[in-house]
C-alpha cells in the first residue's frame, strides 16, 4: 500500500510541477512582451524620427544592431545621443538596446554590411 501511495504522490507532484512550469513560462512571455512594447514605444518616440527617415549620420536599425551593448550604452548615456536619452533609466536604455538587437555585453560586435555603415568617418555610433 505504501508503494502505491508513493507512486500516486509522485504522479501528483509531477503534474503540479508541469502546471507550475507552464504558468511560469506564460508569465515570463507576458512580461517580455510588455518590455518589448515599451521599448518599441521609446524607440518610436525618441529615435525613429531620425533613424527611420534616412537622415545622414543617423544609422538605421540594421546598422545599429551591429553595435555592442557597451557602445550603445556609451553613445546613449554620454555620447551624441545623450540629449535624446535624457530621463531614461539604465533599465530602459538596456531594454532599448535589446529591442534594437545590439550585441550582448562581452560579445565582439558583428561586422556591418557596407550599406549599413554610417557614411561619415566621424560617425559617433560606429564600432571601429
Amino acid at each position: 500500500m505504501e508503494n502505491g501511495m508513493d507512486k500516486k504522490l509522485w504522479k501528483r507532484m509531477i503534474v503540479w510541477l508541469r502546471l507550475l512550469s507552464l504558468f511560469g513560462i506564460a508569465l515570463l512571455t507576458q512580461d517580455h512582451s510588455a518590455v518589448s512594447q515599451e521599448s518599441e514605444r521609446l524607440y518610436r518616440e525618441r529615435c525613429a524620427r531620425c533613424h527611420e527617415t534616412g537622415i545622414p549620420r543617423a544609422p538605421n536599425r540594421a546598422a545599429m544592431s551591429h553595435l555592442s551593448m557597451e557602445n550603445f550604452q556609451r553613445t546613449v548615456t554620454g555620447g551624441s545621443m545623450k540629449t535624446q536619452a535624457e530621463g531614461l533609466s539604465a533599465k530602459e536604455i538596456e531594454a532599448l538596446g535589446q529591442f534594437l538587437a545590439v550585441q550582448p555585453t562581452g560579445q565582439p560586435p558583428a561586422k556591418p554590411a557596407a550599406e549599413n555603415v554610417c557614411p561619415s568617418t566621424q560617425c559617433p555610433v560606429r564600432n571601429s
